[in-house]
């Protein structure tokens, strides 16, 4: 019977210290690994550096308490060498079949920056996209959509 009593308190501790980082955190950390890509330090022009070509998806899914959140994947290459990258991004996206392909970017801009992806391949620099191309939609007005195209990273090099 006392056991019973226990359970409550314990999972009202677990919840509060699980979520109280994020919670105060504000989402989650910023990377320090990122410093560009904010508005004291805007992230460079694409116009050097090397270049890493792929394909990404963007899915809306609903978590199992009805939360709107989208999971994006994204598969780069340079040469024979490749790398899988996935993140989930909160809602605030909406329809992603009436997104355009510079909504996108400027959504996702630091993304390649927070997710490592110069240091995959084993390039120095920031890396930034520098195109990305919306090639198809699906199950648009469902509630399910999802859009998939083609992207185009530059890592451009430190100063």
């Amino acid at each position: 019977m006392k056991k019973m009593r226990v359970f409550p308190w314990l999972l009202a501790l677990v919840l509060i210290f699980g979520f109280s980082g994020t919670t105060f955190a504000g989402g989650g950390p910023e990377d320090p690994a990122c410093p560009a890509g904010t508005e004291e330090d805007p992230l460079p022009a694409p116009d050097a550096g090397k270049f890493l070509r792929g394909e990404f998806t963007v899915a809306r899914d609903v978590d199992f308490i009805g939360n709107i959140f989208y999971t994006v994947h994204i598969k780069l290459k340079k040469g024979d060498e490749r790398h899988l990258f996935s993140f989930q991004s909160p809602p605030g996206l909406g329809d992603l079949c009436s997104l355009t392909a510079d909504e996108l970017i400027e959504t996702f801009k630091r993304v390649p920056c927070t997710l490592g992806v110069a240091e995959a391949f084993g390039l120095e620099g920031i890396p930034v996209i520098a195109s990305l191309e919306i090639v198809q939609e699906d199950f648009c007005q469902t509630g399910a959509e999802m859009i998939r195209g083609e992207i185009v990273v530059r890592v451009v090099p430190f100063d």
